[in-house]
């Protein structure tokens, strides 16, 4: 007899019988551990693959939804857009008056209720806020609405446009850096 059936043997009391059983219960248990691990990571395998399909639908569906809201940001925000060039950089608006921004701000606030607010991004209302919040204040100091507007304020009410054309294009990713490709010689 070989030294590891021997020890078996003499484990076993002695029986060879005894020695033989607890050899197979040894691979009939390892066996079991084998297709209990090998169950055990088809049925991760499996659960990964169904996480990804979810992962791979959610993410299809979000890409749906980001493009339709680019879609119809990129249609509201075009008339806000051109609403804002009531006070332009270049060259400035000549003799505009305070019933000119008063029709302004009332049309910022038609685009808003006919639907433009709610496609806003929480950055694009805060500069729309402050810009309508600036118009209010100022209409309300102002005595005469006849009055030409001065070019400090009128500096002011326009960098609020201009900020809120910057969000307005960041919503819509038009202004994004450029890559430099550099081309072979």
């Amino acid at each position: 007899m070989s030294a590891p059936w021997e020890a078996l043997v003499s484990i076993a009391g002695g029986s060879m019988f005894v020695a033989l059983l607890l050899v197979l219960a040894g691979y009939l248990a390892k066996a079991i551990f084998d297709r209990g691990i090998a169950r055990s990571a088809e049925i991760h395998q499996a659960l990964l693959a169904r996480r990804e399909e979810t992962e791979k639908v959610a993410l299809a569906q979000a890409s749906a939804f980001d493009t339709d809201l680019r879609k119809r940001r990129i249609a509201a925000y075009t008339v806000l857009w051109t609403l804002t060039g009531t006070l332009p950089k270049w060259p400035r608006a000549e003799n505009l008056a305070g019933h000119d921004l008063l029709t302004f701000t009332k049309a910022l606030r038609d685009w808003y209720f006919s639907g433009g607010g709610m496609l806003l991004s929480a950055e694009s209302y805060d500069a729309y806020r402050h810009l309508q919040d600036y118009l209010a204040k100022f209409l309300g100091a102002m005595a005469d609405f006849a009055q030409p507007l001065g070019g400090e304020d009128y500096e002011r009410i326009r960098k609020h446009c201009s900020a809120l054309r910057r969000e307005l294009a960041a919503d819509i990713v038009s202004r994004v850096q450029r890559r430099e490709f550099s081309l072979p010689p």
